[in-house]
């Protein structure tokens, strides 16, 4: 199973600096489309919109629909549950009702967890006893799993502030019950604009960079307006990571980092 993530692509409604974002999304699109093979899911892992408004996520939607294989979206800081759940809600993975946007698709040789640690009361991460509780009950089965979440679970040295989340000891409980798992694969995170590596125990957290091109931070700026997003390769059999791949193209379409 392969597995491409882009995240934070900010997009905003009226449009930042001749819609650039909405042009550095519609790229990464059309890179993904003309992979051979194509992957068998694109996961966007948060901040698709940059205020969580109605507008924008008629955007997000326009230009994801545009991908020949299927797509989720979940919610970043930035994003608004409602919001996205009235743009995104008659989608078959879109969860219903109130509350935390998580949901769990177990179609394809992996189950994929989405998981909101968006829930808090401020911009950082937020995984209390309640939302640890639910994330167990997603990853129940047995099932090899790759979860997706905005917020990264780890110290993350690079930036200023290396702590992500609101509490620290829910992410260290976050960590541990990643880590714990018998199923779990990988974890997929955005939300720092740049690409970082760490872990929970012995799972591999990827941190994709942002594609909104003008908000990466740290190396990653000098991708300048380059595409850029992670390819996850997953083996069908044992559900094990197989390793990620963080292709980098220019503005021919040539591959320059894979």
């Amino acid at each position: 199973m392969r597995i491409a993530q882009i995240t934070d692509t900010h997009i905003a409604v009226p449009p930042v600096e001749g819609a650039r974002r909405e042009r550095d999304l519609a790229r990464t699109i059309a890179a993904i489309n003309a992979l051979d093979p194509l992957p068998d899911l694109v996961v966007h892992t948060g901040d698709a919109a940059d205020r969580g408004q109605p507008a924008e996520y008629e955007v997000v939607r326009r230009l994801m629909e545009a991908l020949n294989v299927p797509w989720v979206v979940l919610p970043g800081n930035r994003d608004k549950q409602r919001h996205m759940r009235a743009a995104f809600g008659d989608l078959p993975w879109a969860p219903a009702g109130d509350g935390p946007f998580d949901f769990v698709l177990d179609d394809f040789a992996l189950k994929v967890v989405a998981f909101d640690t968006c829930t808090g009361p401020g911009h950082k991460g937020w995984a209390d006893d309640d939302r640890l509780a639910a994330l167990a009950a997603m990853l129940e089965g047995g099932q090899p799993a790759v979860v997706a979440m905005h917020h990264p679970p780890f110290e993350v040295e690079e930036i200023p502030d290396p702590r992500q989340f609101e509490k620290w000891e829910q992410a260290e409980a976050l960590a541990g019950l990643l880590a714990n798992a018998d199923n779990v694969a990988a974890v997929m995170t955005g939300h720092i604009h740049r690409h970082v590596r760490g872990h929970a125990g012995e799972v591999p957290i990827l941190i994709m960079p942002c594609n909104a091109a003008d908000l990466r931070k740290g190396p990653a700026k000098a991708l300048d307006d380059k595409v850029a997003y992670l390819l996850h390769r997953f083996d069908d059999a044992s559900g094990t990571w197989r390793g990620s791949d963080f292709v980098v193209q220019d503005a021919a379409g040539e591959t320059l980092v894979a």
